[in-house]
């Protein structure tokens, strides 16, 4: 099962002040140049020279007055005419020089998504050939502002078109990543460019001899960019060369330039002392870097200490066992002290930020999409309830983020309020009155896809009767933005466009998908603009007669009609007995904190709470860190997919002993009470039932397949489970867990005791329960930053198969999840099956941080962390 998780927010005061900062877009304007050095060091090349062009009275150029014009007309600041239809007009006139043009016009003014446009519109004119100057110039453009996800996307596209990256195109992505607010990483992907260049250390000599040799001082990362080349050829010579030369030019080395140094010199241990005395704090990479040096002169107390304060860095006892063992007075165990020290400083620096991470006073909101985040907060601003925002930001998801939620499917809502009470809305789908047990019997394929795999929406109807009990604002307020997104269209994004493209065989076969999701025939690209009109006019009439006219109305009875002539079994009937569950969180204390979690049929809450309750038990953090915790993590999520096979809906299953035994010892919003809100909503796998209704512009979920059947038997699957066997109105088991974490009450005198801790939400299907899991014991138990704990590579297990998956993907983003190959090898020699997964769970996290925080009448104010899960791209919003 898929599933969108809550966006996060948080704030102190009645009255919100938003202010959405605006991305700032600068296009490259000067010509890529070819010398990759001169890349790094951002200058550019000599202008080759060119036939002189027509130019008007005023010396312009009859190309330039021509962009000129078409941008005028254009009107770009008025979304309901877009740049493509004045492109369409001028179609006999315009080529690629004057494309090059716009490129540039519209980079000067911050409009790099009608560069996008602009593209698209090309790609789709009989002249147009592929090149690398074409993309050289895009990535460029997208680079030099910070978009530097999409650069990459460019690069990606540019290869599967069957163009081969030359130099310059490879130069634009190194000056791309240079841009990057994180140096460092930016630098080690800049030189994974360079090294995919090919270029021999030859050439890399001969570009930096000629750099020397002219007027342009190079900078650090050109510096540092040589001595990795030196560095992979074994040149110490020239790597010393060019430290004295940067030292003559007053050029002040970094931590990258002495782990090359460290990575090539034999006297690693030296130029360690030397940075340090430097002022440089060494990161990661040092330490691994030391590690393969002590290794190579056979130091074995060196490598020893290190590596363990590595694999427990969160020990001060281990900090001080390290220190102290093999120091017997020699030059080594100096060395070993120092860097055994340093290594535990690295707790104090201060991590890179990130935009997929804020830090607000106020108010905080985090979704998997930018633009819903940002919606959730303006509710806020205006004086919204959590739920309100909850509300507002849901809708948005079911429209620009369809692949994984909407309003044809259903959901799961925590509520914890400052007074201390807590709700749980169960929203979540329900078998139609006419089904069955053995209704798939001979085509268990049935309940996966199509119409009989379409159970009774409900996250309609529980965000109202959330809204009815806590909102404040117009319930019209809170459907309008989502609302003006299907009818004026939204942005394909590039996570929406690669579940397209995995699903494009069902895309294609459904005519409402086909429809609003291609074009000719093809699938609308990243940047495309996309509409759902239909689904516009069902919002519309929602915000107005509220979700009576879904369940018991006009749109009601055209949803049923369509999924009946579809060959489902839904009726009126079905959505008019439709009932929102309300009922208590169940809730555990665990290291110093207490859990609230969603109910059964939510088998997520009860299993994140068992296996915390067993990684509690072997100590923390040392006894959950390293390989070793990984293992016992894998041993523990065993156990929650075992016993997760007796619970099922409450209403039809006595799941009150079981649930006993497991409790014992992707929306987060936080309002100025510190009410808290956490939702995780879904319509099951990715786009459904892969059918949308033609008479409401709703994707309906395919939540059916959540049911075990009788016959569904095999060796690669968990047995059939009785107590989630199909009848009718009952609701099928889930995984989705939207967690609330408060601080557990210990006395009656500390005013943080029941306080506000955290928010986490997370979609995946089986994988949440895992995903949740580590995100906590990360924080929480190995005292990992919230940002740290998001980005950590995640292990996965579902009992049947017997297989250990673990994350090794490229994100739409462009960063890379992969568990430690060390690591590997450690679960390996335990007996695990391993198996890469291209894929993952995506989470959202908020946090509370209590310390230095203030008590007004009892409520706890304290900084907000939000974070959104950078594998889908989402951004939070906060103030």
């Amino acid at each position: 099962m898929l599933s969108t998780p809550s966006p996060c927010v948080s704030s102190l005061h009645p009255q919100f002040t938003f202010s959405t900062p605006k991305s700032r877009h600068l296009l490259l304007l000067i010509r890529v140049p070819i010398d990759p050095i001169r890349a790094v060091a951002q200058v550019p090349s000599p202008p080759k020279k060119k036939k002189k062009e027509p130019r008007n009275a005023d010396g312009e150029s009859e190309a330039a007055e021509l962009v000129r014009t078409l941008l005028r007309k254009a009107n770009a600041d008025d979304e309901k005419r877009p740049l493509v239809s004045t492109l369409n007009k001028h179609v006999r006139i315009l080529r690629t020089e004057h494309c090059f043009l716009l490129f540039e016009e519209l980079g000067r003014r911050d409009r790099w998504l009608q560069c996008l446009e602009v593209f698209r519109w090309m790609q789709k004119q009989r002249w147009y050939i592929a090149d690398n100057g074409i993309y050289s110039k895009l990535i460029s453009v997208m680079g030099k502002k910070g978009q530097t996800r999409m650069a990459m996307w460019l690069f990606s596209e540019m290869r599967s078109s069957g163009c081969r990256p030359d130099t310059s195109v490879y130069n634009a992505l190194i000056t791309a990543h240079l841009h990057s607010k994180d140096k460092t990483k930016a630098l080690a992907k800049a030189m994974g460019y360079f090294e995919k260049m090919k270029g021999d250390v030859k050439k890399v000599d001969e570009l930096f001899k000629d750099l020397k040799a002219s007027a342009v001082s190079p900078d650090i990362y050109t510096y540092n960019g040589v001595m990795d080349a030196y560095g992979k050829n074994k040149m110490v010579a020239e790597m010393e060369s060019v430290l004295q030369l940067m030292k003559t030019n007053q050029c002040k080395p970094d931590v990258i330039t002495f782990n090359l140094l460290i990575d090539s010199y034999a006297e690693a241990d030296q130029l360690l002392y030397h940075a340090l005395r430097k002022g440089l704090v060494p990161n990661a990479s040092t330490y691994k870097l030391l590690f393969k040096a002590y290794t190579k002169a056979s130091m074995e107390g060196a490598t020893w200490s290190i590596k363990t304060g590595m694999d427990l860095q969160d020990s001060s006892d281990v900090f001080a066992m390290g220190v102290k063992k093999d120091i017997t007075g020699g030059k080594v165990q100096q060395s070993q002290a120092i860097a055994i020290t340093l290594f535990f400083a690295l707790q104090t620096v201060l991590s890179i930020a990130r935009p997929e991470e804020i830090t607000a006073a106020h108010g905080v909101v985090a979704t998997d999409v930018g633009t819903c985040s940002r919606i959730g907060r303006d509710v806020l601003r205006e004086g919204g309830h959590a739920v309100d925002a909850v509300v507002a930001a849901a809708l948005c998801l079911g429209v620009v983020s369809l692949a994984s939620s909407g309003i044809g499917g259903g959901a799961f809502m925590l509520l914890r309020l400052a007074n201390g009470d807590a709700q749980a809305f169960d929203m979540r789908e329900t078998a139609p009155f006419s089904s069955s047990m053995n209704m798939y019997a001979g085509n268990a394929t049935l309940k996966t896809s199509g119409a009989l795999s379409i159970a009774v929406p409900g996250e309609v109807a529980g965000l109202h009767e959330a809204w009815k009990q806590h909102g404040k604002l117009p319930w019209k307020r809170l459907v309008m933005p989502a609302t003006r997104l299907a009818r004026r269209g939204f942005r394909i994004s590039p996570y929406l466009f690669m579940q397209m493209n995995k699903n494009m065989a069902g895309i294609l076969a459904d005519e409402g998908l086909s429809n609003m999701l291609t074009s000719k025939g093809k699938l609308l690209q990243p940047g495309d603009t996309c509409y759902n009109k239909r689904l516009a006019r069902t919002l519309r009439a929602i915000s107005k007669h509220g979700p009576q006219i879904l369940y018991d109305g006009s749109v009601g009875k055209d949803l049923v009609r369509d999924i009946q002539k579809f060959g489902g079994i839904l009726t009126i009937k079905d959505l008019q007995k439709y009932k929102v569950r309300v009922t208590e969180p169940i809730s555990a204390e665990i290291m110093g904190l207490k859990i609230l979690g969603m109910p059964p049929p939510s088998a997520g809450g009860a299993g994140i709470i068992l296996m915390l309750n067993i990684l509690a038990r072997y100590g923390i953090p040392s006894g959950v860190s390293g390989s070793l915790g990984i293992h016992r993590f894998i041993e523990s999520l065993k156990n929650v997919f075992a016993v997760r096979m007796n619970l099922g809906d409450p209403e039809f299953v006595n799941v009150s002993e079981v649930l006993s035994d497991m409790l014992s010892p992707k929306f987060a919003e936080a309002l100025r009470e510190r009410n808290a809100v956490s939702m995780t909503t879904s319509v099951n796998s990715y786009f459904g039932a892969l059918y949308q209704s033609p008479s409401t512009g709703i994707l309906l979920n395919n939540e059916m397949d959540d049911f075990s059947i009788p016959e569904n038997v095999s060796s690669n699957a968990p047995p059939p489970a009785p107590a989630n066997f199909i009848s009718p109105s009952k609701r099928p088991l889930s995984t989705m867990a939207p967690t609330i974490v408060l601080k557990d009450v210990t006395s009656l005198v500390d005013l943080q005791d029941g306080q506000l801790r955290a928010l986490v939400g997370a979609s995946g299907g089986a994988m949440i329960i895992a995903a949740i899991t580590e995100v906590l014991m990360n924080h929480f138990g190995k005292g990992m930053d919230p940002l740290s704990s998001i980005l950590a590579p995640r292990s996965y297990h579902q009992l049947i198969p017997n297989v250990l998956q673990y994350e090794n993907w490229t994100t739409v983003t462009g960063d890379h999840f992969e568990v430690p190959a060390e690591t590997r090898i450690a679960l390996k020699k335990k007996g695990h099956v391993l198996l890469g997964l291209a894929g993952g769970t995506i989470t959202q996290f908020v946090v509370h941080k209590l310390e230095d925080s203030q008590a007004v009448e009892g409520v706890v104010y304290g900084k907000l962390i939000a974070i959104s899960d950078p594998r889908k791209g989402g951004l939070p919003a906060g103030y």
